[in-house]
């Protein structure tokens, strides 16, 4: 479940990246600001469901990590 997660996260890093090269080359203008909000958007999820996730898992024991019967 973590590599899914962290799947996830690099792929969130890669479109900042790719976000703040469009902008130091001006290819991105004020206009563009839907871009922006869903790049946020997919980062703010991303993290959201893992706080739901982890505790699920890995504090309760649903992942048979925590518990060991």
């Amino acid at each position: 479940m973590t590599g899914l997660h962290g799947f996830h996260i690099i792929i969130g890093i890669g479109l900042m990246i790719w976000l703040i090269k469009r902008i130091n080359a001006g290819k991105v203008s004020p206009e563009h600001h839907i871009l922006y909000w869903n790049i946020a958007l997919y980062w703010d999820i991303v993290h959201l469901i893992w706080v739901f996730v982890f505790p699920y898992y890995y504090m309760i024991g649903a992942g048979g990590v925590a518990g060991g019967h």
